[in-house]
């Protein structure tokens, strides 16, 4: 599992290069494609949402039916079952910003009339 984390963390950090990379090498194709990135965040955050919604209305519903001998072990499938919502929100959150402050910093830095190179 530990293996697979530093797969994905790796990964994560790679695009995140990339898109800044694109983001300040080429402004004006970045600006084009930022509309479809806000879109595929905004379309996995509702995806998302809507599971946990699903899951919680589920519980809700599933528990009258639920004998008071198998409620311990209800809950825990539905915690399994349920995601890290507050850490995903986060995230989802602070990748829009990302998106944001990539598109509109090499506008600013060009307005200033440094770049980044500069330093």
């Amino acid at each position: 599992m530990e293996a697979l984390t530093a797969l994905a963390s790796g990964l994560v950090l790679a695009s995140l290069s990339g898109i800044t990379a694109l983001a300040f090498k080429h402004p004006e194709a970045f600006a084009k494609l930022y509309p479809f990135l806000n879109l595929g965040v905004s379309i996995v955050f509702s995806g998302l949402s809507i599971w946990q919604a699903a899951v919680h209305i589920t519980w809700a519903g599933l528990l009258p039916f639920v004998s008071h001998e198998q409620l311990q072990g209800a809950y825990l499938i539905k915690e399994n079952l349920a995601l890290p919502y507050a850490w995903i929100c986060i995230f989802l959150t602070a990748l829009l910003v990302f998106f944001w402050v990539n598109v509109k910093l090499p506008v600013f830095i060009k307005s200033v009339g440094t770049k980044p190179s500069d330093q």
